[in-house]
């Protein structure tokens, strides 16, 4: 995944040790007090008889209907199905701006430390990565066919994270770790070259 090398860049200025805590803690407590919540609560309502989640499942329903019926049993259910819409919405869009970010960052040739990756380069890589949900969709496709061609369009991701990790490792060479101090950090122009 790019997710870290999104997170290096959103985070110049701190220290390797603030980005890694920072992240454990924020992204653990989030996702951990929110799966606590839920399903203790979904757990809470089957044991009680107030909702039967499992025959739900046993009749077809997806999980996500299954979520999305406990959602609704929440007194704020449609707020609380609005907050987590606008919170997937800006999670999508941020992973792609990742992904674009990263990916067409370390794929350019002859870009410096520091300088962005080329508008036509980013532009290319959200076009390649926005046209597999769009043909998905307007194939009408199933849930299996799906996850089936999702599942194919992650090999050209690979390669491209083989070259992204290829180009990190070229740059982490460049670092003398013996002058390293971490207060100071590293120096930006060493990694000021031609890349060919």
């Amino acid at each position: 995944s790019v997710v870290p090398f999104f997170v290096a860049k959103i985070s110049e200025g701190r220290t390797i040790r603030n980005t890694i805590i920072g992240g454990l803690i924020a992204g653990c407590l989030g996702t951990g007090s929110s799966f606590l919540v839920m399903s203790n609560f979904a757990i809470y309502q089957q044991m009680t008889g107030v909702k039967d989640y499992l025959a739900m499942v046993r009749d077809g329903f997806s999980e996500a209907q299954v979520i999305v019926e406990v959602v609704k049993t929440i007194p704020i259910s449609t707020v609380l199905i609005g907050i987590i819409l606008v919170c997937m919405t800006f999670l999508f869009v941020t992973t792609l701006d990742a992904y674009t970010l990263v990916i067409s960052g370390f794929t350019q040739c002859n870009r410096k430390y520091g300088q962005e990756s080329s508008r036509k380069g980013r532009i290319f890589v959200a076009v390649v990565i926005y046209i597999t949900p769009i043909a998905v969709t307007i194939a009408d496709t199933s849930l299996d066919q799906m996850k089936a061609l999702i599942t194919l369009t992650a090999y050209p991701m690979g390669v491209l994270l083989v070259i992204i990790l290829i180009c990190f490792h070229r740059d982490l060479k460049k670092i003398n770790m013996d002058q390293y101090d971490p207060a100071v950090g590293i120096d930006p122009s060493i990694f000021d070259d031609e890349f060919v």
